[in-house]
């Protein structure tokens, strides 16, 4: 939408030039002029000044400009500000260059003091407005406000032309100097040319402020056009009724000055209220968001008091825990360690944490535990039971080693990895069915070789086992 608004812009400028073509290859005054009763002409060379002008914004306001079309409208704007210049040494040095009558014969006139030649204020402009053009078609961030100040200074002068044709102030109409009047058509394609080149970066330079989303760019947009418009409107309507008649000058300064005190005191009262209400917005805004922020940090103090809850019962399940729980890092060092190890194991917290879990260990079975707990952490479960493949065994701080019966399971938090094995010392446990299985050993043998018939009945009567000699 920003690029057509240039693109479009582009295209009118052409079209005012195809007309005025056509007007002087017809001859036809009012194509010429651009309105009737208006006897200032757009001059041929201003017309392909134009031409290039509207020709270098469109290859701008294209989405993606190759370096062709950026290396083209530099070199149209490059003309455009040798043509220009060529124009106003004309003017200076008093000289005429043969460039004004190129393809078209023109006459002296009161609005033409010099046949064919364009007005210096347009000369002037086409100059700013070249330079515009060939900094946009540089395409760098720091160009884009000096593009922009160039043409907003070539628009004024176009409004002071337009000041003068609309008030008949021939000075102003000349840029003070008796020269060419700045035709009406020449007026419009200026400011068609500025709003191109605002439109092309509308975010940025000048344009920042006006294309805000924010307050100061809101109230901009809505008084900016009154405050260009509307005195111009008025005094122009002022100076007609003057002219037919209906009042004196005094009169027309009193009108104009009720007129403007009025409209303005409504345009300040409808921005204030404008400004209440973004501002009663913005307290509604802040209430909400108080409320917002209130039931966020209820819900988080509810669930920091329930995560300390959770917290706790956790670190009441490892404190009474008889089985040894131990956490390691990735890279096998203890991160937790909870009172059955201590127990089990006989360090304490405090001098077992940041420690190699080898430190629990016996020695020959440290680089291959190791290696396990790599495998399993490159594996795809999340827990299994240890000592598929043998016993484990563990080492107290005393050193004696015992049997224990062990599961791993893996967590991943971010990019941190843990492991936490909970083990259980079976060594009693060990003993009481090594102890079990010799009785029963020998209750068996001496079962089987007693030197006197031996055997076992059921409560029902029958033999459930006998030994050799009843047999016998």
């Amino acid at each position: 939408m920003k690029n057509r608004i240039s693109q479009i812009a582009g295209l009118l400028v052409i079209l005012i030039v195809i007309i005025l073509l056509l007007g002087w290859q017809f001859n036809l005054s009012l194509l010429k002029s651009g309105f009737l009763g208006m006897t200032a002409t757009m001059k041929v060379n201003t017309a392909l000044c134009f031409l290039w002008a509207g020709v270098c914004l469109i290859l701008l306001s294209r989405p993606r400009p190759s370096q062709l079309h950026y290396r083209l409208s530099q070199g149209l704007a490059g003309t455009i500000i040798f043509i220009g210049l060529l124009t106003l040494s004309e003017y200076l040095f008093s000289w005429d260059l043969k460039i004004d009558q190129l393809l078209f014969p023109d006459i002296v006139s009161l609005q033409t003091h010099y046949a064919g030649r364009m007005a210096i204020n347009t000369a002037f402009n086409f100059v700013l407005m070249g330079v515009a053009l060939f900094l946009l078609g540089r395409n760098r961030p720091w160009n884009i406000g000096l593009a922009q100040i160039c043409s907003s200074v070539a628009a004024l002068i176009s409004l002071l032309a337009l000041l003068g044709h609309l008030f008949h102030v021939h000075a102003l109409e000349q840029l003070l100097i008796p020269s060419t009047s700045q035709a009406i058509n020449s007026i419009l394609d200026f400011f068609l040319l500025h709003i191109g080149i605002l439109w092309l970066r509308p975010q940025e330079g000048l344009m920042q402020v006006l294309t805000s989303p924010l307050v100061g760019g809101v109230i901009l947009r809505r008084l900016l056009p009154w405050a260009i418009i509307f005195p111009i409107a008025l005094n122009w309507l002022t100076f007609q009724g003057q002219k037919l008649g209906w009042y004196n000058a005094e009169f027309g300064y009193s009108l104009r000055s009720i007129i403007l005190v009025f409209t303005f005191s409504i345009l300040l009262w409808i921005t204030a209220r404008f400004l209440n209400q973004i501002d009663h917005q913005r307290q509604q805004a802040e209430v909400q968001l108080k409320k917002i922020n209130q039931t966020l940090e209820s819900l988080v103090a509810e669930r920091t008091e329930s995560l300390e809850k959770s917290q706790a019962r956790f670190a009441g399940i490892l404190e009474i825990a008889n089985d040894a729980i131990i956490s390691v890092d990735s890279t096998q060092h203890i991160t937790l360690f909870n009172q059955g190890a201590e127990k089990i194991f006989g360090y304490k917290v405090e001098e077992i944490l940041g420690q190699p879990l080898s430190l629990l260990l016996p020695e020959q079975f440290r680089n291959t535990h190791s290696q396990h707990i790599q495998k399993f952490a490159q594996s795809l479960g999340k827990a299994r039971r240890m000592g598929e493949r043998g016993e484990i065994w563990g080492r107290r701080r005393d050193g004696t080693e015992f049997l224990a019966e062990a599961s791993i399971s893996r967590l991943e938090i971010g990019d941190e990895t843990l492991f936490t094995v909970i083990l259980r010392d079976i060594s009693d446990r060990k003993d009481i069915e090594t102890a079990l299985r010799n009785s029963e050993e020998q209750f068996r043998h001496g079962f089987q070789y007693a030197s006197i018939g031996m055997g076992i009945l059921s409560l029902d009567g029958h033999w459930l086992k006998v030994n050799a000699d009843l047999c016998q």
